[in-house]
């Protein structure tokens, strides 16, 4: 008798727990994600500003979240410039960060030839939330396909980019957190880069790689080294950020290298203005002005 309640009793929860799978999933299918899109726009749009664009949100299975045609844009001059486009993000929660008071989501994505992954966690100390600390990893992204570079500086540039960011910042204000980044470009070119009103010809690299820091509204360049057959350089300094962006106060020291056919080409122009070298040969600049409108001198 006791083994025929325990088999019905298994069975009853077994029933019970095919319900709730299924009503779940039904849940998760029939949701309203288009009433969760115009709140999620008004929220980030309110609190940032970047202006933020999401296409449409769907389910992906198995229990992903999509974000169609993601697009953050900002204004250089008047201008309209795209920064960001995803065609298709997907998240998915993290049920066991709500035990702490906060919402947590993993997402991973196509982006420009290469992959997006990392997390995301929301800290909801009260209404609306407060900080946000977000780790993202970039593999394999070909440069040439980001457009904004030509955009702002009308230069082409072509390379595969890895990088990695942490950002623990307040949810509008990005430039007042704290973070970090690195990042290295592989078989890279640089062509129709405009300094000084010369365009210098094309110049190709076998790495470029960089470090940066980010400290309340200050970013300092702890590397930022481009290694090359004709050409080495480096750069360090730091850049006061500012908003909006492109206003950015620049304050760097560049080091620069030449030889073989690019070296012959600039050499009668180097010699003519007397650019100081350091004892190693390289070329000492600074930079200054803006991201906008940035000035080199001697």
């Amino acid at each position: 008798m006791i083994q025929k309640w325990r088999g019905i009793l298994v069975q009853i929860l077994a029933y019970t727990l095919y319900g709730i799978v299924i009503f779940t999933f039904l849940v998760y299918l029939k949701f309203p994600y288009d009433l969760v899109r115009t709140r999620l726009l008004s929220v980030l749009q309110n609190q940032s500003n970047v202006q933020i664009g999401i296409g449409k949100i769907t389910p992906a299975l198995p229990l992903d979240i999509a974000l169609q045609n993601l697009q953050l844009e900002t204004t250089v001059d008047t201008q309209p410039i795209k920064f960001l486009e995803i065609q298709e993000l997907r998240t998915r929660p993290q049920v066991f960060s709500l035990l702490h008071g906060a919402i947590g989501l993993r997402f991973h994505g196509n982006l420009y030839g290469g992959e997006l992954t990392g997390q995301a966690t929301v800290e909801r100390n009260g209404v609306p939330a407060k900080k946000v600390a977000v780790y993202a990893h970039v593999q394999g992204l070909e440069l040439q396909r980001y457009t904004p570079l030509v955009t702002l500086y009308e230069a082409r540039c072509q390379g595969e980019v890895e990088a990695e960011v942490r950002l623990d910042s307040p949810i509008n204000r990005w430039i007042e957190g704290k973070g970090e980044a690195s990042f290295t470009v592989k078989n890279g070119e640089v062509a129709e880069l405009k300094i000084l009103n010369f365009f210098l010809p094309a110049i190709q690299y076998e790495e470029l790689k960089g470090e940066v820091v980010l400290d309340e509204r200050k970013l300092t360049i702890r590397l930022l080294e481009l290694l090359g057959r004709e050409v080495n350089a480096d750069i360090k300094g730091a850049i006061l950020l500012a908003d909006p962006l492109p206003q950015s106060t620049l304050n760097l020291t560049v080091r620069v290298r030449t030889s073989g056919t690019l070296g012959q080409q600039f050499g009668p122009v180097l010699a003519l203005l007397k650019v100081p070298r350091d004892r190693q040969g390289f070329l000492l600049f600074r930079v200054g002005g803006s991201l906008a409108e940035p000035r080199l001198s001697l």
